[in-house]
């Protein structure tokens, strides 16, 4: 130290220069190498975590014998060199561990304790017995082992347990059906394997012949086994990209400020260097922490995504049988109701004798009854043919007025029953045909007459007829004015929805379907047409406008 308080010489040359020794620099680039590895791989998930701790143990096994070497004759060389087998069987069990959980197994917090349990009764013998390690060995450069009777334990341990976790994989492997995840067992199997051939040869099978000069040089075979693991990283997306690139970035920052906390001249100097490492060190671990967040916020949402698409198609699936039932149904029902119709028409006329005015008013409701079943089925038959896209139109000129007249007879009926009157204002021009498919319009005349009656206790409806133009373009329209219920403000928005009623109308007529009015919006959409409705509220009518385009 001079005068001013400083070094002559920088502190970081004096430790670099009593590190001579080259397997010394190896074997902590390896460990940095390797633990870096650890530390980007650490995700919140099992099976990630579990490849985290895997790949720490190894970089924790690769310090033990920086540390080994690096330590001088006494109770530390004794200590490091028990604590290079110790970390190194613990390798051989978070190993079976994460191949279990990457393969898909529940593994238990007791399971783990259990298949921790050989390598804990390992590292009492290595530490407290000489029955594993009777001694240090010392041969110039070179540091060795004098093995007790019972090593053999620790070596059919660590054999078994790496070849029970590779049994696993492979058979995850052979069971997978994703592409990209076969890659990534692909990757660990090779890796790990070629990794742990390298290493074993030097410091399980070359020990057992007094051959130590290679024991440093196992941990290159990690460095093998992390450079396959990073390119299938950045291969086949074991990790994202995106962390991947935000972490080395860090990193390289961490490794050059660390390096310069030990390039100073002053204290002043010393402790500025260690303030800015400390600054880069805490915000590159925000910055880290951050984009993983926003990376596997991604991720859950597109899960989410294909998990919510499957269900969609699911569900597309399941309209379309459920449309396509609907309609074989509606097929076979229509039938025998147009039948059983025809026959009470019949019997109404007298065709078969004369009836009391009880069998009359028993057929009249019969004849009413099949009239709204025969209207539900044709709703539902059109509702599957919209679903499914086959909704046929035959489209001809059409007179719209004497279509309504038409509908109107066939409802005198139901009109006298209850005591109303329907009128027809015709208008002062001659009506336009419009260009329409007969029974589709006819079908939503009746529609609109068959509610106006519904709804109305007193008075009746008005039918009159407009023309107007919109954008250049001729339409004849229609209104169907009721002095019935009315329909309320809050409900008019929602009577053109699918199986959607107003709640007055729920409570008054329980055997709608909700069904009428939203295939009638869908042909008059198909016609080029609109169809809306006004109404001043409760008890002060409605008036639905129809509005087709003239031929």
């Amino acid at each position: 130290m001079n005068k001013q308080g400083g070094f002559d010489t920088p502190p970081f040359y004096i430790i670099m220069n009593s590190m001579n020794d080259y397997r010394i620099v190896i074997l902590a680039t390896v460990v940095f190498i390797v633990a870096w590895l650890s530390i980007i791989s650490y995700r919140k998930t099992r099976d990630r975590i579990a490849f985290s701790a895997f790949a720490g143990s190894i970089a924790f096994w690769a310090l033990s014998l920086t540390f080994f070497y690096f330590a001088e004759n006494g109770p530390f060389l004794d200590f490091w060199g028990r604590l290079v087998y110790i970390s190194g069987g613990f390798i051989a069990f978070l190993f079976l561990r994460f191949a279990l959980l990457f393969s898909g197994k529940k593994l238990q917090t007791i399971s783990s304790m259990l298949l921790a349990l050989p390598w804990a009764f390992l590292a009492y013998l290595y530490f407290f017995t000489p029955f594993l390690i009777k001694k240090i060995l010392l041969f110039g450069l070179v540091k060795g082992f004098a093995y007790g009777p019972w090593h053999l334990l620790f070596d059919l341990y660590f054999g078994s347990y790496f070849i029970l976790g590779f049994i696993v994989l492979a058979r995850a492997f052979r069971a997978e059906d994703d592409r990209n995840k076969k890659l990534q067992f692909v990757f660990i199997i090779t890796g790990t394997l070629i990794g742990l051939i390298l290493s074993a040869s030097t410091n399980i099978i070359m020990p057992w012949f007094n051959r130590f000069e290679l024991l440093w040089a196992g941990p290159i075979g990690v460095a093998i086994w992390a450079g396959i693991l990073t390119y299938g990283i950045m291969r086949h997306h074991l990790l994202n990209i995106r962390v991947i690139a935000t972490e080395i970035f860090a990193s390289i920052m961490w490794i050059f400020l660390f390096v310069n906390v030990f390039i100073f001249s002053s204290i002043k100097e010393l402790l500025f260097n260690i303030s800015v490492f400390i600054v880069t060190l805490l915000s590159g671990i925000f910055l880290i922490r951050s984009v993983v967040g926003e990376v596997e916020q991604k991720e859950e949402l597109e899960r989410l995504s294909n998990s919510l698409s499957h269900a969609n198609e699911e569900l597309k699936r399941l309209d379309e049988t459920k449309s396509e039932f609907i309609s074989i149904a509606s097929h076979q029902l229509r039938s025998p109701l147009t039948a059983v119709k025809g026959y009470i028409s019949i019997l109404l006329e007298g065709t078969f004798g004369r009836l009391t005015a009880g069998q009359i008013e028993a057929l009249h409701k019969i004849f009413v009854s099949t009239e709204h079943l025969i209207k539900l089925i044709d709703d539902l038959l059109n509702l599957s043919q919209i679903e499914s896209g086959r909704m046929n139109y035959e489209f001809k000129k059409i007179n719209l007025l004497y279509l309504v007249k038409e509908v109107i007879g066939e409802q005198e009926l139901n009109i006298e029953k209850k005591n109303l009157r329907i009128i027809i204002t015709e208008p002062s021009f001659a009506i336009p045909p419009i260009f329409a498919d007969y029974d589709k319009i006819r079908q939503i005349i009746l529609n609109l007459i068959d509610n106006a009656i519904r709804y109305t206790d007193k008075g009746g409806a008005e039918i009159r007829f407009y023309k107007k133009e919109v954008g250049g373009k001729k339409y004849l329209g229609m209104i169907v004015e009721d002095s019935g219920r009315g329909i309320d403000k809050e409900d008019i928005g929602h009577l053109f929805v699918k199986f959607v009623r107003a709640e007055r109308t729920r409570k008054l007529y329980t055997e709608g379907s909700g069904l009428g009015l939203y295939v009638a919006k869908k042909i008059i959409d198909d016609h080029e047409g609109r169809i809306y409705v006004e109404s001043e509220g409760v008890g002060k009518g409605s008036s639905f406008f129809v509005e087709l385009p003239i031929a």
